[in-house]
Protein backbone atom coordinates (compact mmCIF):
# COMPACT_ATOMS: atom_id res chain seq x y z
CA UNK A 1 0.00 0.00 0.00
CA UNK A 2 1.42 3.48 -1.14
CA UNK A 3 1.60 6.23 1.81
CA UNK A 4 0.55 9.09 -0.24
CA UNK A 5 -2.05 7.45 -2.44
CA UNK A 6 -2.85 10.36 -4.53
CA UNK A 7 -3.12 13.67 -4.93
CA UNK A 8 -5.49 15.73 -7.00
CA UNK A 9 -6.27 12.62 -7.79
CA UNK A 10 -2.90 12.14 -9.29
CA UNK A 11 -0.42 9.18 -7.96
CA UNK A 12 2.80 10.40 -6.88
CA UNK A 13 5.96 9.29 -9.15
CA UNK A 14 7.18 7.29 -6.12
CA UNK A 15 7.16 6.13 -2.57
CA UNK A 16 8.66 8.70 -0.06
CA UNK A 17 11.97 8.16 1.32
CA UNK A 18 10.93 9.25 4.45
CA UNK A 19 7.43 9.97 5.92
CA UNK A 20 6.22 11.78 9.20
CA UNK A 21 2.73 12.69 9.80
CA UNK A 22 1.67 14.93 13.21
CA UNK A 23 -1.42 15.98 14.27
CA UNK A 24 -1.73 19.69 16.17
CA UNK A 25 -4.51 21.78 17.62
CA UNK A 26 -4.89 25.60 16.73
CA UNK A 27 -5.81 27.37 19.75
CA UNK A 28 -7.36 31.42 19.76
CA UNK A 29 -4.92 34.28 20.28
CA UNK A 30 -7.00 34.77 23.57
CA UNK A 31 -5.77 31.50 24.83
CA UNK A 32 -3.80 32.96 27.99
CA UNK A 33 -2.81 31.61 31.50
CA UNK A 34 -5.07 32.96 34.24
CA UNK A 35 -2.92 35.44 36.51
CA UNK A 36 -5.19 34.19 39.63
CA UNK A 37 -4.04 30.30 39.43
CA UNK A 38 -1.37 30.45 36.84
CA UNK A 39 -3.24 27.42 34.73
CA UNK A 40 -3.76 27.57 30.67
CA UNK A 41 -6.99 28.57 29.96
CA UNK A 42 -7.34 27.57 26.87
CA UNK A 43 -9.65 28.54 23.65
CA UNK A 44 -9.72 25.34 21.37
CA UNK A 45 -10.62 26.48 17.58
CA UNK A 46 -9.75 23.49 16.05
CA UNK A 47 -8.48 19.99 16.73
CA UNK A 48 -6.34 17.55 14.78
CA UNK A 49 -4.74 19.65 11.92
CA UNK A 50 -2.49 17.06 10.04
CA UNK A 51 0.79 18.15 8.77
CA UNK A 52 2.59 15.48 6.92
CA UNK A 53 6.56 16.19 6.16
CA UNK A 54 7.68 14.04 2.78
CA UNK A 55 11.33 13.51 1.72
CA UNK A 56 11.36 11.67 -2.06
CA UNK A 57 14.20 11.18 -4.05
CA UNK A 58 13.39 11.87 -7.87
CA UNK A 59 15.18 12.17 -11.25
CA UNK A 60 14.89 15.71 -12.89
CA UNK A 61 11.92 15.06 -14.88
CA UNK A 62 9.74 13.36 -11.89
CA UNK A 63 11.33 16.34 -9.81
CA UNK A 64 9.64 18.73 -12.51
CA UNK A 65 6.33 16.61 -12.54
CA UNK A 66 5.83 16.63 -9.22
CA UNK A 67 6.66 20.26 -8.11
CA UNK A 68 3.76 20.92 -10.94
CA UNK A 69 1.50 18.50 -8.53
CA UNK A 70 1.83 19.91 -5.50
CA UNK A 71 2.21 23.44 -6.69
CA UNK A 72 -1.81 23.99 -6.91
CA UNK A 73 -4.33 24.81 -4.75
CA UNK A 74 -6.25 23.31 -2.36
CA UNK A 75 -4.38 19.77 -3.04
CA UNK A 76 -7.06 16.78 -1.98
CA UNK A 77 -4.97 14.62 -0.79
CA UNK A 78 -5.62 10.86 -0.33
CA UNK A 79 -3.08 9.02 2.28
CA UNK A 80 -2.59 5.87 4.50
CA UNK A 81 -2.03 6.91 8.49
CA UNK A 82 -1.01 3.64 10.61
CA UNK A 83 -3.21 1.40 7.99
CA UNK A 84 -5.98 4.15 7.82
CA UNK A 85 -6.78 5.66 4.85
CA UNK A 86 -7.10 9.13 5.09
CA UNK A 87 -8.52 11.83 2.81
CA UNK A 88 -8.19 15.71 3.39
CA UNK A 89 -7.94 19.14 1.46
CA UNK A 90 -3.85 20.15 1.91
CA UNK A 91 -1.79 22.65 0.78
CA UNK A 92 2.31 22.93 0.15
CA UNK A 93 4.24 24.48 2.51
CA UNK A 94 7.89 25.70 2.19
CA UNK A 95 9.63 23.46 -0.45
CA UNK A 96 13.83 22.46 -0.43
CA UNK A 97 15.23 20.72 -3.54
CA UNK A 98 18.79 19.71 -3.26
CA UNK A 99 20.90 18.81 -6.45
CA UNK A 100 22.86 14.85 -5.72
CA UNK A 101 25.55 13.29 -7.86
CA UNK A 102 27.05 13.89 -11.16
CA UNK A 103 25.82 15.45 -14.54
CA UNK A 104 26.20 12.19 -15.83
CA UNK A 105 23.88 10.54 -12.42
CA UNK A 106 21.90 13.68 -11.34
CA UNK A 107 19.32 13.09 -8.52
CA UNK A 108 17.13 15.48 -6.16
CA UNK A 109 16.27 15.52 -3.10
CA UNK A 110 12.72 16.99 -2.70
CA UNK A 111 11.56 17.94 0.58
CA UNK A 112 8.29 19.84 1.87
CA UNK A 113 5.54 19.60 4.22
CA UNK A 114 1.84 19.33 3.02
CA UNK A 115 -0.87 21.11 5.87
CA UNK A 116 -3.84 20.47 6.24
CA UNK A 117 -6.28 23.94 5.20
Amino acid sequence: MKAIVSINGVSPPCEPMSMTVRSSDLYSDSTKRSAETGKLLPYLIRKDIVTIELEYLLSESQTAEFEELISSLPLSVEFYDCGNLKKTDMYTSDRTKEMLGTAENRIYRLTFSLIEI
